[in-house]
């Protein structure tokens, strides 16, 4: 015996702990059980000794045929354990089973009770009562949904609130707490975490968001000072265009009832870095209206964002 309290080292896995008046039982995490203290030698596989009589095992002994334990129980002189299929095992008292009481030192079947209680009575018998509530040992699963959805390119250009829901999965211990809504505020593209959300067992977990922001306008110029285009000589109307958070998305060019584009074909060459964060542009001399034009030109960034400006031109 011990008289000052003793780590039993390598086992860190320990769920559960029950004792008996002659011995410690506790279940590991991978449902597989472990004995020490005053033993039959049978109830953990080893050979009988003769005549009967229990065995000091100073150090936890594994108890074979037993796998998958969900829970278990001990006291007296004997104990019980429940099998994740519920079925229920019982060993060294006299246990209630279908051929009447008997002692027994291995474990033996004595029958499945699914999730009723259960509990390793004083040497006598096993007690069934009420179904058990399973139990909750799953964090809950929390979900950020946006007040609008992002455009197309998947951003935003007016900052957003994420609404966070939780759901709290079987076996549920209950419904959970529901985090506080988020703005989303910041430029550029952020994952936003919401606060915990926990249920009633206590576990406790939080969600994640990600949001593309961009709230400021692209830039766009005129390039050189000539106000004077000579198609014949192969001159034409160029520039630039930037957008340092969403990038550029598309540039526009318009005198008249005439409009060129970056779409495809629209008459204009879109000229990007990777990032589309700066452009260069050209428009088609072919398709430029001749004589003196007011020209707009129109930048929109990926987040939808619109810049315009204006030059006086005279096309020949």
């Amino acid at each position: 015996y011990y008289s000052v309290p003793t780590s039993i080292e390598g086992y860190s896995d320990v769920k559960e702990v029950s004792a008996n008046s002659y011995s410690v039982i506790f279940r590991r995490d991978n449902g597989d059980v472990y004995l020490w203290g005053f033993l039959f030698p049978e109830v953990v596989g080893d050979p009988p000794l003769v005549p009967t009589r229990q065995h000091p095992y100073t150090q936890p002994v594994k108890m074979q045929g037993l796998s998958l334990v969900e829970s278990i129980d001990a006291r007296g002189s004997g104990g019980v354990a429940r099998l994740e299929n519920g079925d229920l095992y019982g060993w060294y008292s006299y246990i209630y089973s279908p051929d009447g009481g008997r002692m027994i030192m291995a474990p033996v079947f004595i029958g499945n009770i699914g999730n009723y209680k259960y509990t390793a009575a004083l040497d006598s018998a096993v007690i069934i009562g009420e179904p058990t509530t399973p139990s909750d040992e799953v964090a809950p699963v929390v979900m950020g949904v946006p007040d609008r959805m992002a455009n197309g390119a998947g951003w935003y250009k007016a900052p957003v609130m994420i609404n966070w829901s939780a759901t709290d999965p079987e076996p549920s211990s209950g419904a959970p707490s529901v985090p506080a809504p988020t703005v989303a505020n910041l430029e550029g593209e952020h994952v936003y975490t919401s606060g915990e959300s926990c249920d009633p067992a206590g576990n406790c977990a939080t969600g994640t968001y990600t949001v593309k922001l961009d709230t400021v306008l692209p830039a766009g110029a005129f390039g050189g000072n000539s106000q004077l285009v000579l198609r014949f000589l192969g001159q034409t109307i160029s520039g630039s265009s930037s957008d340092v958070t969403s990038g550029v998305e598309k540039v526009a060019l318009t005198a008249g009832n005439t409009t060129l584009s970056s779409d495809p074909n629209g008459g204009i060459t879109l000229s990007c870095d990777t990032a589309k964060t700066s452009c260069t542009w050209t428009a088609d001399r072919t398709r430029l209206p001749a004589g003196a034009q007011t020209y707009t030109l129109t930048v929109t960034d990926m987040a939808g964002n619109v810049y315009t400006t204006t030059r006086q031109y005279i096309v020949l």
